[in-house]
């Protein structure tokens, strides 16, 4: 015990003294060098989770669906609804058949949409689906015959808005060949921003009842399931294969947006690995300034052997000083990388108030030389991104993963450094 005190305090004193020049010790640049890393790393991944758990959240909730039950009927069944519904797990089934056609407004050319057709009120069926559209005209209610929502990209291509009208391409004929395209009238009784542009682009929702003159005859009906856990996803397919009968064919959200998924997985860990070179970089310093400091404190490292001291002992000293500068600026990193990342449209903000002002003092400067002005400065101008404000997004797990391999990498860099004093033999 006495002896882990005197290693202790050896350890703090190396660390937070100064160097024999009177400058700071090595320790001030590897601390700072810590934070850093475990600073942007916070930030970037805060970022980046904000932005892929919202798409998969909107893809999840209004297209995939955590399970899609294929059937082979083309009619809403409902004792398929109360045996999906009744289901372990299960906490909203919607019925919809997906049909690709064309719309067009009073005055606009034709534009490509997926129509879903659903058995009525949405929020009744699908509460999640309801939250993620965002109605933001109108209602979501789909009672009326001959009624349409749409996402408000499409509707203002198509330049129509709640009471208004556009039409729909259907095919009529008595066989393939006969067939003719007509267009059939529906009235806009809603419109909705998911925040997931190809949705609000290129997506519109109807009765089933409306559909059918729409149908080319190959759509089938969906059950779209969603589960309390997204994760459980093959127990729930196991269940639903027991109680249903044949003729229904089940695809997991995973398998349905595989590829999707797998990019901004790839995505993700290619920007940990390039971002985790940081800590390297900052790992091998560390290194290199411990050995600087064995060098320095050669004579009081013979000193200690001298008095009895284990080289072991000594040892130990550098390493818990390479495993206090890991704990020191991983704790800064993460206050002040937490602070970034739930405070970054605050920061943009200022950041565009700050440019702003300097923008105007210009202005100011250049009028009596120049007729052109200058446009104000806007870091996510609506008239390029399809955002407002910046999604962050903040996984525990993944704070802890970063603040332990930058504690574990400096006391690595250190145990290496420390092997330098057993050549010291007085």
């Amino acid at each position: 015990m006495k002896q882990m005190k005197w290693i202790l305090f050896i350890s703090f004193r190396y660390l937070f003294g100064r160097s024999r020049k009177g400058s700071l010790g090595p320790a001030f640049l590897a601390v700072t060098g810590i934070s850093i890393g475990v600073m942007a790393l916070i930030s970037v991944l805060g970022v980046m989770n904000g932005f892929q758990l919202g798409f998969i959240e909107d893809i999840i909730n209004i297209n995939s669906f955590h399970l899609r039950v294929y059937s082979d009927q083309v009619e809403y069944e409902e004792d398929v609804f109360t045996t999906l519904k009744n289901i372990d797990g299960v906490i909203s089934v919607l019925p919809f058949m997906d049909i690709q056609t064309l719309i067009k407004g009073e005055f606009t050319d034709y534009e490509a949409v997926n129509v879903r057709a659903v058995p009525g009120n949405i929020s009744f069926f699908d509460p999640s689906m309801s939250r993620q559209l965002n109605i933001i005209e109108g209602t979501e209610d789909l009672d009326s015959e001959g009624s349409i929502i749409l996402g408000n990209q499409l509707a203002n291509r198509l330049g129509v808005g709640v009471g208004e009208s556009v039409s729909l391409v259907s095919m009529e004929g008595s066989s393939f060949r006969s067939l003719i395209p007509s267009e059939e009238k529906y009235n806009v009784t809603g419109i909705f921003q998911s925040g997931y542009y190809s949705f609000d682009s290129s997506m519109g929702f109807t009765l089933i009842s409306n559909s059918k003159i729409l149908v080319s005859g190959k759509e089938k009906l969906v059950y779209g399931v969603k589960l309390n856990d997204k994760y459980r996803d093959k127990t729930a397919v196991s269940d639903i294969e027991t109680k249903l009968s044949s003729g229904y064919s089940i695809i997991s959200w995973r398998e349905f947006n595989s590829s999707f998924f797998g990019a901004l997985k790839t995505e993700k860990t290619a920007m940990l690995l390039v971002i985790g070179l940081i800590f390297i970089v900052v790992g091998v310093n560390i290194k290199h300034s411990l050995e600087r400091s064995v060098v320095e404190r050669r004579e009081e490292i013979g000193i200690m052997i001298s008095l009895g001291a284990a080289p072991g002992k000594i040892k130990t000293i550098f390493v818990i000083e390479g495993f206090l500068i890991g704990l020191a600026g991983s704790i800064i990193g993460l206050i002040f990388g937490l602070f970034i990342t739930e405070n970054i449209n605050m920061l943009f903000s200022l950041f565009e108030s700050t440019v702003s002002l300097f923008v105007n003092i210009l202005q100011i400067i250049i009028t009596p030389f120049s007729k052109e002005g200058l446009s104000p400065v806007s870091v996510f101008s609506g008239a390029s991104f399809y955002i407002s404000e910046v999604p962050v997004r903040v996984v525990y797990s993944e704070l802890l993963f970063i603040f332990l391999f930058a504690v574990l990498s400096s006391t690595l860099a250190a145990y290496y450094a420390s092997k330098m004093v057993s050549l010291y033999k007085p």
